[in-house]
């Protein structure tokens, strides 16, 4: 958790760019001035070192993970997914022109709605805005797209309180795709990601949006539940106790291979809430251990009271 969230107003922020992740101090209930905050100047004096040094150590992890001890007991969180309007939901994107559309397949239970060549599809949860693929390569800066895909989502869905913008990545393109010398990114991606009493949530909970050619949004993907109330505790006990190293995941998690899970990767592993992926599955979140195995492109989610695995990508 951030050490110096909750303490005279300071709240952390991170935002990741092409340069790496940017971590801001914003201030939830003192002035901008810091020496007009009700805290004695000579009281500041001594806090501001160490909050600088608590700083530095947020900054070195991406993931928003910290040194903190983790909390005793953590509550598993209620979800609902349930779209109160989505007709409004969908005009937001397509205007008043739009018009029912057919499903795909028989048992797709998604609403879908069409407006030219955009759809969107809105399911238990999850959201789909489909402009078309881009067919050629970005021409902007990726600075540019971030400030888009923020703008985009602020005009539509909204950014929740509890969003925090995590990644962007280009997706390369080859020559077969389009035009273009080969590397060039053929679309940025921007993803937020959701923190909850400074918990980050793993799994399928995030907002990604795609930008293209000359700024275009191709894509927006949300998988974003409403929080209703807290379940069950979970005694959090440390993943040395409760995550056996070894392979782990074939035939469950993952259909034929499995991931090595080393004593070194079980002590790295970082405390989330976990949402599965299942379509209509588990509507929870759940505490439990983040194992990223980096080598194998993959994270595996134990329970982070009995270590069960729970789930992974």
């Amino acid at each position: 958790m951030d050490p110096l969230k909750g303490y005279y107003g300071i709240r952390v922020i991170r935002e990741a760019t092409d340069r790496g992740v940017i971590v801001r101090i914003a201030s939830a209930s003192c002035p901008a001035d810091p020496w007009r905050c009700t805290l004695p100047r000579a009281l500041g004096v001594l806090l501001v070192p160490a909050l600088l040094a608590a700083l530095v150590g947020c900054a070195s992890s991406e993931t928003g993970a910290t040194s903190a001890a983790p909390p005793d007991e953590l509550p598993v969180l209620l979800l609902d997914g349930s779209e109160p309007d989505p007709e409004a939901l969908a005009r937001t994107f397509l205007g008043n022109g739009m018009t029912p559309g057919e499903p795909t397949a028989p048992d797709d239970t998604r609403l879908i709605f069409k407006s030219s060549d955009r759809v969107v599809w809105i399911s238990n949860g999850e959201l789909t805005y489909f402009a078309g693929e881009p067919r050629e390569p970005v021409s902007i800066p990726v600075d540019e797209a971030v400030e888009i895909a923020t703008e985009f989502v602020e005009s539509t869905i909204g950014v929740p309180d509890d969003a925090v913008l995590r990644e962007t990545h280009g997706a390369m393109m080859s020559t077969e795709l389009g035009s273009g010398e080969p590397g060039t990114p053929f679309l940025y991606t921007i993803q937020w990601e959701r923190i909850i009493n400074g918990i980050p949530v793993a799994g399928a909970q995030w907002i990604r949006v795609d930008v293209g050619e000359g700024g275009d949004v191709a894509r927006l993907h949300r998988r974003w539940h409403t929080v209703t109330g807290e379940g069950e505790m979970v005694h959090v006990r440390p993943a040395t106790e409760v995550i056996e190293p070894g392979e782990w995941g074939a035939g469950t998690v993952f259909q034929t291979s499995s991931v090595l899970v080393s004593a070194e990767l079980v002590a790295a592993a970082r405390l989330v809430y976990y949402v599965p992926f299942a379509q209509g599955g588990d509507s929870r979140m759940i505490p439990a251990w983040e194992v990223i195995a980096e080598e194998q492109s993959a994270s595996l989610y134990f329970h982070a009271g009995t270590g069960e695995l729970l789930g992974g990508n």
